[in-house]
């Protein structure tokens, strides 16, 4: 059975991809987006300024299990 050449490439594509999102995201720091999610997840409420609180919720869960680090 015959690979196809576009399965091979898209396949690549995907993989470099990935590998440079797992780079940026180990060598960054928080963004001001995320640094203010972070806030919100201390204090939790039904809703934020222009944010459901889902968001805070989510990582809140995330800090209790994770740790509070990056």
């Amino acid at each position: 059975m015959r690979r196809s050449p576009w399965l091979v490439v898209t396949a690549a594509v995907v993989a470099v991809g990935t590998l440079a999102k797992l780079h940026a995201a180990a060598t960054w720091g928080l963004l001001a987006d995320e640094a203010y999610y972070w806030v919100w997840s201390h204090q939790l409420a039904w809703g934020y300024f222009d944010q459901p609180p889902a968001i805070a919720g989510w990582l809140a869960g995330a800090r209790a299990i994770a740790g509070d680090g990056e």
